[in-house]
């Protein structure tokens, strides 16, 4: 499915230009065809991967914080005493 989209996104790019390189006479915008069914479900696992992403990346950070936090908390008393 990789290499599919890779050589959509080469036709595209060709075509874009005016020019068509040979193979990009029948490209469809994925696996999906014509069918809205297809579709759909590919519109769904996108949002699932973005918001899984978000989750796997934002979970480190969070394990983290706990232990670094009186370091943030020194930082901002030092930086509110005026002197």
């Amino acid at each position: 499915m990789i290499a599919r989209s890779a050589e959509l996104f080469l036709c595209l790019r060709f075509l874009a230009g005016g020019q068509k390189p040979n193979g990009c006479e029948n490209q469809n915008t994925a696996d999906t065809g014509t069918d809205p069914m297809a579709a759909q479900q590919l519109a769904k696992m996108s949002s699932v991967l973005k918001y899984s992403a978000i989750v796997v990346s934002t979970v480190p950070i969070i394990c983290v914080y706990p232990f670094i936090q009186k370091y943030f908390v020194q930082g901002v008393m030092i930086g509110s005493i005026k002197g």
